[in-house]
């Protein structure tokens, strides 16, 4: 340790083993002071700071020099991160993951587990930020070519902002303005680097072509060809058995989350993960409407009213869907459910009942955008939540002997943490008679109500794929169009790739004795111990991946019982 003599380090550490957290805690900040701790991390004992382990002071400490070393980072035009690692390695003699994996595994980390959450999102943001900018001089400014950047490394700016914030909402930000500061700059380099100039390039493009999608060669699957598609292939009879099929929609669950590690190997699952992307615009109506088995989508053309029709049915309300299901299901027994009904029984439940009267179950999950509209503080909470139930589900559904299951949503969406300013995130919403629908990121109204001008795109239904009739004006941009009393950090509706890129994951039934922990080999074993430092050598066998799980292992030495 890097204040104790190796006794009373060892000392410590069976003590915090067998005291109460808090009151190992408490006594330790008693001494933490009485042994001017803080002071001396600061001159002789800096670079073993990372291996402390008996005080709290020891994190604030790192996290302090990490907060100095990322303002800097974050302020630096270059976007160049290679400055702040090595700097990292100057102050602490560990790399960040290094460091990070190290005080991950003491007492204190859980209390302080937001600041390094926010850190290493912070650097990942910086990164990945540094390399939109760099394609961005590589981009030939196309739709296809954004789609490809965006689903292969851009959604990564998604996730590292979402993280940032989400770490930022456990920390009071009196404790430290540095991080307010920092989490400005973040919000800035988002919005104007990112956010803006990307959604501009993408709208000039589709405004350009005027139709959706906006692509020519980019193979994109469309979402009102995923029944067609996906879910019939999967439920044709073999004999006299029908396979069976789940499809989970989560409402909001856009591509940056799906794309991000759901399932593994280690409880018997895998998943492949595909772009889809929503019609437009990209509403719940809209995108609830397009899952389901259909010839032609389209509204009601009544006034304030959202409902899409399928084949000319309403299709708003999960038994509205559950009858076009079961009226397009060719002759497929159907049913759509909500996800609390999937919880809330037992597997065996299942199994005898639900999944066994039915060959194609819809089953409806809203997390997310139940936060978006009506809870935006819990946004970020429950987009991580989401994770969680899914899996919960998957493991439900797969274990009544569902083999077929896809995972989707209606739409994605834009989330900014930050206050809306007037002129810069909103605009005023085109001035026309007999608009039909008005939403912050999209417009609707009969054919012909719209002109074009330098701030909006207008594409007639007929060329977004519904049917004839119909515009739709949506922001050139990511702006929201202005409404009086309505500032939302959650909007959807609009045409840009974070609203409209939403996952299609595959889950796959991996066999239970075809998974194996990766093998790990001791290169070198000690004969004998001869002083407190000893080194060991390890092999690891194989590389994790299919069929081969990760493994923690801990090691010790202890006398033999004859010895």
């Amino acid at each position: 340790n890097c204040i104790l003599n190796s006794k009373a380090a060892l000392f410590f550490t069976h003590w915090q083993k067998q005291l109460d957290p808090d009151d190992f805690e408490a006594w330790a900040k008693i001494e933490e002071r009485a042994l001017n701790v803080r002071a001396r991390l600061g001159s002789e004992h800096r670079d073993k700071a990372v291996l402390g382990c008996a005080f709290p002071v020891i994190d604030t400490f790192i996290i302090e020099k990490l907060l100095q070393r990322l303002k800097e980072l974050i302020e630096e035009k270059t976007l160049n991160t290679a400055s702040f690692e090595q700097s990292v390695v100057t102050d602490f003699d560990f790399t960040l993951p290094e460091l990070l994996a190290v005080r991950r595994e003491m007492l204190f980390y859980p209390k302080f587990a937001p600041f390094y959450r926010l850190i290493e999102a912070a650097i990942e943001f910086k990164l990945e930020i540094g390399s939109f900018l760099r394609d961005l001089d590589n981009w030939d400014d196309t739709w296809d070519q954004a789609v490809t950047l965006y689903t292969e490394k851009w959604y990564r700016i998604d996730t590292s902002y979402r993280l940032f914030f989400s770490a930022l909402e456990k920390i009071s930000v009196d404790e430290s303005q540095e991080i307010r500061h920092i989490a400005d700059v973040v919000n800035h380099i988002y919005s104007t680097d990112f956010l803006n100039s990307l959604s501009l390039k993408l709208g000039t493009s589709v405004k350009q072509v005027g139709k959706w999608p906006a692509g020519g060669q980019q193979v994109l699957l469309l979402q009102k060809f995923f029944y067609k598609l996906k879910v019939i292939p999967q439920i044709k009879t073999h004999g006299n058995r029908t396979s069976k099929l789940a499809v989970i929609i989560s409402d909001g669950f856009r591509y940056e989350l799906g794309v991000n590690e759901l399932l593994n190997e280690e409880n018997g699952l895998s998943a492949t993960v595909d772009p889809m992307l929503t019609m437009l615009p990209a509403y719940t109506q809209m995108g609830m409407a397009a899952l389901l088995p259909n010839d032609e989508l389209s509204w009601t053309g009544k006034e304030n009213d959202a409902t899409v029709l399928v084949n000319g049915d309403a299709s708003a309300g999960i038994k509205a869907r559950g009858q076009i299901l079961e009226k397009n299901a060719l002759g497929r027994r159907t049913a759509c459910v909500t996800a609390d009904e999937i919880l809330k029984q037992t597997t065996s439940q299942l199994r005898s009942g639900l999944f066994k009267d039915h060959d194609v179950i819809y089953i409806y999950h809203d997390l997310i955008d139940n936060a978006g509209e009506h809870n935006e503080s819990e946004l970020l909470e429950k987009c991580s939540e989401c994770l969680d139930v899914l899996r919960d589900l998957v493991r439900k559904v797969i274990s009544a002997n569902i083999n077929n299951l896809y995972i989707t949503a209606d739409h994605g969406f834009i989330y900014k943490d930050a206050d809306l300013i007037s002129g810069v995130d909103s605009i005023d919403a085109p001035h026309v008679d007999a608009i039909l629908l008005q939403k912050q990121r999209f417009m609707l109204a009969k054919a012909g109500t719209f002109k074009s001008d330098d701030f909006n795109v207008v594409i007639s239904s007929e060329k977004a794929g519904l049917k004839e009739g119909f515009e739709i004006v949506t922001p050139l941009t990511a702006v929201r169009y202005r409404r009086s009393g309505v500032k939302s950090r959650y909007v959807h509706g609009g045409m840009t790739l974070q609203e409209c890129l939403i996952p299609l994951i595959k889950v796959n039934n991996v066999r239970k004795d075809t998974v194996k922990d990766v093998e790990v080999r001791m290169l070198t074993v000690p004969g004998n111990i001869t002083s407190s430092q000893i080194v060991l050598k390890f092999c690891q066998e194989q590389p994790v991946g299919k069929g081969v799980r990760a493994v923690r292992l801990r090691f010790g030495f202890y006398r033999h019982p004859d010895d």
